[in-house]
């Protein structure tokens, strides 16, 4: 039997044993954020004192929704309107809620650049981004200050219908985004009321911040309509150039420019320094416009002090915008702005302290002693804002430093040929093998349980009758435990339980890869003089080949299920165009051990959905070569795959490695002296072959003793894979 349509479910943030254990999300608690503007049950702004909102919880008929007045009255799932009152000002209605609009839309940009949102709901929100900068710009182009003292048809739009336009983009409905994100912290973001948890000082949580922001400019600056972009709150000083560097960046604009805007007082000073910079005089104002016009072009304005003048960075060049070429400016700042300058979209460094906060929310109190670990974990959910709820609730409370290592571990697992979602499968992974008996019960709701839910006396039912439980009471207390946990959901005041539709994919993947699994051709340790045969490589998914005498591999194995080859010695792999892996540890118990020991050189070349090479579990101290050519989807190097001591050279091109360098997911600065570029019209094998004679010819002039036996290993590696014999050359 089917419940009745949903009209609440579980809040990641409250109503549970893990979760907040009271609050403005939890059941039908009133709302009061602490104190300040959001508190008691008056009519106050954004919140309304005594709504029943939540994040997936409560009673209220909305989901999440943030209301205005009272009980919240919109619209299923609606993003209902809030009001900022600006003290000491009375501003038109109008203003009141287009700033109102906007800070919304910057919120929703903000939140679509984190993970899992798939491309139809946020293509469904980029078309009412558009509108709401079409509706700025209709403001500023039909000059609104003069419609307000004139406001009849005189200048094209009238003030109501205006309000009427700005009216009905105030209640886009954001449901996909509210089951997400707590409505209370949307509020807090859009009020720009600061986040009261404990935010560690260290390098790794600002760095991982920079990180989020850097995607979600990535994302922004391809919406066509966003022409300006104010960043505030950056925490490294070297970020304008980090940004500028990036790849994709270089590959949309044709100028690029930083510009420091210090002690500018007038837009006029700013666009001088502009075109200064462009190498332009003063006096040469017009060749600098039409230059910019004719030019795909990215300017940072640096250093800009909020407090010499107001900006609009509308204002900026108005002869040099070009709808044809895709041209931005971004101003940035290391602080909050006193006086706001108006652009398009503003990006807060703060509000990207959301994935923090949800698991701080939801994980308890994180010691000093695992705040680094904690925030390792962060990043390594890459601000998957479900995976993040989800691992911190498995975490709560736990104080064991090794738990939260292996968590760390689990969740940068590499990607599998199951997973859809790798960092929500992970999650869902470390979870499970928590779970014990309860493990059977998911299992059979990731089976039988229909995406619209069933009554939670139905699901016992079956429960027993499959004899996964014993008693009624004991399912009860797994229901509770599975709710608490995010893999199910209760709703209808507790009488039914649903699973999260994306949940439920990667259960259903998880459960399939333990029914199926993959086809593992384990040779280790054989003592083989020669490597396995064409058919023994057809059906692999995965091939151990360690410790074995294996001089050389077939010249052309066919192997087009092949996801990971675990090898030993010297190494060349090329022409494998399903491998994603190089290496998994084979026992993630013994993570601490150092794998492969005598790896002293690897090759990996054409290997287009190669991701990870053995993934962040130490590995190869006498690692001396690593090689690398046409490997795009290789985007990082972790620390543990560069941490040898004999590492002396790296070869890559120029690009992949700057996207690298850029990316500053390892320290980089210490390996610079030793990466060798390649070009990519000539030959590969030629050019290797001049780094191996440039550096035997260094070697020569070093002492035998400080040699560590590079020159054996440098000239031919001891095993290679290839699937083509061919002389390949680079294109």
């Amino acid at each position: 039997m089917e419940p009745k349509k949903s009209e609440t479910s579980q809040d990641l943030a409250g109503k549970s044993e893990i979760g907040l254990k009271s609050g403005p999300l939890a059941g039908k608690s009133e709302i009061g954020l602490k104190s300040g503007p959001l508190t008691g049950k008056s009519e106050i702004g954004t919140l309304a004192g005594k709504s029943e909102i939540g994040f997936l919880a409560g009673k209220s008929e909305n989901i999440g929704t943030l209301a205005r007045t009272s009980v919240i009255a919109s619209k299923p799932g609606a993003f209902a309107r809030t009001v900022f009152r600006l003290t000491g000002m009375a501003r038109s209605k109008i203003t009141d809620e287009l700033e109102e609009l906007n800070r919304k839309k910057d919120v929703v940009c903000l939140i679509l650049s984190y993970p899992p949102f798939n491309s139809r709901n946020i293509e469904t929100h980029r078309g009412w981004i558009r509108d709401v900068l079409e509706i700025n710009h209709e403001v500023r182009k039909k000059n609104y200050g003069k419609l307000l003292s004139d406001p009849l048809m005189k200048y094209g739009v009238s003030v109501s219908d205006l309000s009427s336009k700005i009216t009905g983009l105030l209640h886009h409905s954001i449901h996909d985004i509210e089951a997400h994100v707590p409505s209370h912290i949307l509020v807090e973001m859009c009020e720009d009321v600061s986040l009261w948890y404990p935010t560690p000082k260290m390098a790794m949580l600002d760095l991982c911040i920079d990180d989020f922001m850097i995607r979600q400019i990535l994302q922004n600056i391809q919406i066509s309509e966003i022409r300006s972009i104010l960043i505030s709150g950056v925490n490294d000083k070297t970020f304008p150039r980090r940004l500028k560097n990036l790849p994709p960046i270089r590959q949309m604009f044709d100028l690029v420019i930083q510009v420091n805007v210090k002690s500018c007082m007038t837009v006029e000073h700013m666009q001088d320094r502009i075109i200064e910079e462009l190498g332009f005089s003063k006096s040469s104002r017009g060749e600098a416009e039409q230059l910019l016009r004719s030019q795909n072009f990215l300017i940072f304005l640096d250093r800009f002090d909020p407090w010499i003048m107001d900006l609009d960075l509308h204002d900026l060049g108005n002869g040099w915008w070009n709808s044809d070429n895709t041209q931005k400016i971004v101003l940035m700042g290391y602080s909050g702005f006193s006086v706001v300058p108006v652009a398009d979209l503003e990006i807060r460094g703060s509000h990207h302290l959301l994935s923090w906060e949800l698991f701080c929310k939801n994980v308890g109190e994180v010691m000093s002693s695992i705040q680094q670990l904690a925030v390792h974990l962060l990043r390594q959910c890459s601000g998957h804002l479900l995976a993040t709820v989800l691992m911190a609730r498995a975490l709560k409370d736990v104080k064991n430093v090794r738990i939260w290592q292996h968590a760390s571990r689990v969740i940068g697992c590499l990607p599998t040929s199951h997973a859809e979602d790798r960092i929500l499968f992970n999650a869902l992974a470390f979870v499970l093998e928590h779970l014990g008996s309860a493990n059977k019960c998911v299992k059979y709701c990731a089976s039988h349980l229909e995406m619209e839910g069933t009554y939670k006396v139905d699901l016992l039912d079956s429960w027993m009758k499959e004899d996964l439980i014993k008693t009624l009471d004991e399912g009860k207390k797994i229901v509770q435990h599975l709710v608490n946990a995010l893999l199910l959901e209760s709703f209808q005041n507790g009488e039914s339980i649903r699973m999260r539709k994306e949940i439920h994919k990667e259960l259903v993947n998880f459960y399939e890869a333990e029914m199926n699994p993959i086809l593992l051709v384990e040779l280790d340790g054989r003592g083989l003089m020669e490597a396995p045969k064409n058919e023994t490589w057809e059906e692999a998914n995965e091939m151990y080949l360690m410790n074995n005498k294996i001089s050389k591999l077939l010249d052309n194995p066919n192997c087009p299920k092949l996801n990971a080859l675990f090898l030993q010695e010297e190494l060349v792999v090329e022409d494998c165009p399903e491998i994603n892996t190089i290496m998994l540890p084979a026992d993630q118990q013994n993570w601490r051990k150092r794998y492969l020991p005598n790896l002293k050189k690897i090759s990996l070349h054409y290997l287009p959905k190669l991701v990870s090479i053995f993934g962040n579990v130490p590995i190869a101290p006498s690692l001396e070569w690593l090689s690398f050519y046409d490997c795009p989807s290789l985007k990082i190097l972790f620390p543990e795959e560069v941490s040898s001591h004999k590492l002396k050279v790296i070869i890559g091109e120029v690009d992949w490695w700057s996207a690298l360098n850029e990316s500053e997911r390892f320290q980089l600065q210490n390996l610079g002296a030793i990466f060798f570029p390649i070009e990519r019209d000539i030959d590969l094998r030629t050019q290797l072959a001049e780094i191996n004679d440039q550096l035997q010819a260094q070697m020569q002039k070093t002492e035998p003793s400080q040699q560590s036996g590079l020159d054996d290993s440098l000239e031919n590696p001891a095993v290679e894979v290839e699937t083509s014999s061919k002389q390949k050359q680079v294109a």
